[in-house]
């Protein structure tokens, strides 16, 4: 790293190759930096199909046992849960590059997608993503900060799995005096995929089996 002192001596060919590492990586200006476990790929955090095929997905307080179904097309996963023959909700994903996208959830789109990991990474990495969210017809501007944890799943009938979870902190201008707060997480693990995600306090959807 070039010592803070010499940016504005460097010649300008390193200087410029010094913002290429740090952008060509995802890394921005609000950007920080965790120390915790390194992850250097995709499948190695976790990020596609859940593998349970039994799920219950709550939705306001009210539990119901779901099939989990998924598939993976050219990068693009498709979570559909499904009770009595109709499809109760649907979660789409991204794999694009380096990063996990969410492409949309909970019947709400988001322009650009809203990047939920990227490697290489550390956990207690944080950054943020601007763009608008939409619903029908309907955007609105939209800010949102992401971070990382770690955290641990309890599947049933199975041991307990080490997780990262990311939690997304929505701030989205609808029009009125105070931006409307919502928050999404997701729980990624390996060989188990997105093993688990909260959308606010309405919808959630857990495992019921390994």
């Amino acid at each position: 790293m070039i010592p803070r002192g010499l940016w504005f001596t460097a010649p300008p060919v390193i200087a410029f190759a010094c913002l290429g590492i740090l952008y060509c990586n995802g890394k921005g200006s609000g950007d920080v930096h965790g120390t915790g476990q390194a992850y250097d790929t995709l499948d190695a955090l976790g990020a596609g199909c859940p593998s349970a095929k039994a799920a219950n997905l709550t939705l306001a307080g009210d539990p119901i046992p779901v099939a989990v179904g998924c598939t993976d097309k050219a990068g693009v996963i498709e979570v559909k849960l499904t009770a009595h023959n109709a499809v109760f909700e649907t979660e789409r994903y991204q794999r694009k590059g380096q990063n996990f996208e969410l492409l949309d959830a909970a019947g709400e789109m988001y322009d650009p997608p809203v990047i939920i990991a990227k490697v290489p990474m550390r956990v207690g990495d944080k950054w943020e993503w601007t763009g608008k969210m939409k619903a029908g017809d309907v955007a609105h501007p939209a800010k949102a900060t992401i971070s990382t944890t770690s955290d641990q799943i309890w599947i049933p009938n199975s041991p307990a799995v080490d997780a990262v979870k990311i939690t997304v902190d929505f701030s989205i201008d609808g029009g009125g005096p105070t931006p409307a707060k919502r928050n999404l997480s997701f729980w990624l693990a390996p060989k188990v995929g997105v093993v688990k995600r909260t959308f606010g306090s309405s919808s959630q959807r857990e495992p019921a089996g390994p």
